[in-house]
């Protein structure tokens, strides 16, 4: 390391520390560049690029004709709380894994998890709830927000909560689903699941193993579908000049008439976004006595425990659930290391994981 580098990092540890301490609060306003020069004796473009140091990463903000000011605080080993928001926790057990793993490594790096969001209610009463936490956690001072946004709850009301953080100062990524689709770019952090790749994986998958009308069924309130998910197999159809069926499977939806009018169809193998879904189709075709794979290719999405069980085992799309939630607090360590930079996304393949349900 040069000397000009130690010094350049002697001013910035030494500033850094002041505002930690209290010395210069936030609001306040810092020394001139010429009064920093004089007191530390070093050169202006050695303590700019200490300055430029401390703006880069969120804790001072430089006001032309009105000079520097303390932005944020760092946080102080007594402030070391994150929080996991979840409007529908214990709804999808296909998540547990992803928030054991976020609190696993949260106490890894010396933080401390706080969990919190209701299943119980209406989205309405959910949402109500869903608010008191957001002003508990600012209030309690907590250094960033994980937060899944459940597919009841409208991306308006995520915003506003995000918008509440925003203004406190409090960083927030999103985990596991987008809050958007993909012809918009997310103002915040995301870490995920590569959902475009996934959905072309099994409809490759599928397409490979013989079929020549794919189809794909998604359930109404799935929290695993997004518009991705049927674009990547879409484009597995479409590189082999196939098209594409979609189904969605209502809430109050019959399945013997779903299953007819797929049966009814040209359709020869059907990816389901849940292995739930999929386990009720393959129960339904099997008592009509038609065969699968050979009449029709069945697969899940989830790799549940059960999905290796079933009269036909199912082939699934598997998520490492618990490497998203190793991702999603290394991203939330370097976002709380450098608050002021841009929103960075981190995204998982999943694994097609072919039992005898596509296994032609």
């Amino acid at each position: 390391m040069s000397s000009k580098e130690s010094k350049h990092r002697m001013i910035y540890n030494d500033l850094y520390k002041k505002i930690q301490t209290g010395v210069y609060k936030k609001g306040d306003q810092l020394p001139t560049e010429f009064m920093l020069v004089e007191e530390y004796g070093i050169s202006r473009p050695t303590v700019a690029k200490a300055l430029n140091d401390l703006q880069e990463e969120g804790f001072i903000e430089r006001k032309v004709g009105a000079g520097t000011f303390v932005k944020n605080t760092p946080q102080g080993e007594e402030d070391r709380y994150l929080a996991l928001l979840v409007p529908d926790i214990g709804r999808n057990q296909i998540l547990e894994p992803l928030y054991s793993q976020i609190a696993r490594s949260c106490e890894e790096e010396d933080y401390t998890l706080i969990w919190s969001g209701s299943l119980i209610g209406t989205p309405q009463e959910r949402i109500h709830q869903s608010f008191e936490f957001c002003r508990k956690y600012i209030k309690q001072n907590v250094a960033g927000i994980f937060l899944y946004p459940a597919s009841d709850i409208p991306t308006e009301t995520y915003e506003e909560m995000i918008s509440l953080f925003d203004n406190a100062g409090i960083p927030v990524q999103i985990i596991y689903q987008s809050l958007y689709n993909f012809s918009r770019t997310t103002p915040y952090d995301f870490c995920g699941m590569d959902s475009y790749a996934m959905g072309y994986r099994v409809g490759r998958s599928l397409i490979n193993n013989g079929s020549t009308h794919p189809a794909l069924c998604w359930e109404e309130e799935s929290p695993l579908i997004n518009t991705l998910l049927i674009k990547g197999f879409e484009e597995a159809a479409r590189e082999s000049s196939l098209q594409v069926s979609t189904y969605q499977m209502g809430l109050n939806d019959n399945l013997e008439e779903k299953t007819d009018k797929i049966t009814g169809s040209s359709t020869d193998a059907l990816f389901c976004t849940s292995d739930s879904l999929a386990a009720d189709f393959m129960t339904e075709l099997l008592d009509r006595e038609i065969s699968i794979p050979g009449t029709i290719q069945i697969a899940g999405l989830g790799n549940t425990r059960f999905a290796k069980h079933l009269k036909v085992s199912l082939s699934s799309l598997a998520i490492n659930m618990e490497e998203i939630g190793r991702m999603a607090v290394d991203l939330m360590r370097l976002r709380l290391r450098k608050p002021a930079s841009s929103p960075r996304k981190m995204l998982i393949d999943g694994q097609f994981i072919e039992r005898e349900s596509t296994l032609c």
